[in-house]
């Protein structure tokens, strides 16, 4: 069932995530098809912080490994991470790598990890991009 979902969003979601990679990052090229789907929570808040998890629906082949990337558009400091090494890079970037013991990725398969970090606002990045490709939101 949550295949079939993805699928079908997958078609009215793709014209407005690429045109809004687009707008938002010129360097990210536009997907060929797409790949991942992505839900994003907030899972707490608190004054100047938030924690955060991001769930990813693998609907490719098996993944070795893999990189995610996105934005904050306001400042942000990550505090400390699960199941992912972060590591952030200018004008607001983020980048997440695998630990070794959560690979492979089975396709059809979902992982996950999360952060804790100082900011003024939780925003939900609107670009989210997987091994290249860019991420559907908010449905898994």
């Amino acid at each position: 069932m949550r295949a079939r979902l993805c699928k079908t969003l997958v078609a009215a979601v793709t014209a407005a995530v690429t045109v809004l990679a687009l707008a938002v990052s010129p360097a990210v090229a536009a997907p060929t098809t797409q790949r991942f789907a992505c839900k994003y929570l907030i899972t707490g808040k608190w004054p100047n912080g938030f924690r955060a998890d991001l769930f990813i629906y693998n609907n490719g082949p098996a993944l070795s490994t893999w990189t995610v990337r996105w934005w904050f558009a306001d400042p942000t400091q990550v505090t400390s991470t699960w199941y992912a090494k972060i590591t952030q890079g200018p004008a607001g970037s983020v980048t997440a790598t695998p630990l070794a013991f959560f690979l492979p990725v089975d396709a059809n398969e979902t992982f996950s990890f999360g952060w804790s970090a100082i900011a003024a606002t939780t925003e939900v990045p609107k670009l989210i991009v997987v091994n290249g490709f860019l991420c559907d939101q908010p449905t898994i």
